[in-house]
C-alpha cells in the first residue's frame, strides 16, 4: 500500500538525517513522489 511505503520512507529518512543527509534528502524526495501519487488516487 502506498501509505505504508510513504511512512517507511519518512521513518528511514529521519534515521538517516543524522548519518547521511544526502541519503535522507533522497528518501524524502521519494516519499514526496508517493504522496503525490496518493493525492492523485484520491481525486
Amino acid at each position: 500500500m502506498l501509505q505504508e511505503e510513504h511512512r517507511k520512507l519518512l521513518e528511514e529518512a529521519f534515521k538517516m538525517s543524522t548519518i547521511n543527509r544526502t541519503k535522507s534528502d533522497e528518501l524524502i524526495a521519494k516519499a514526496a513522489e508517493i504522496e503525490r501519487q496518493i493525492d492523485e488516487l484520491k481525486d
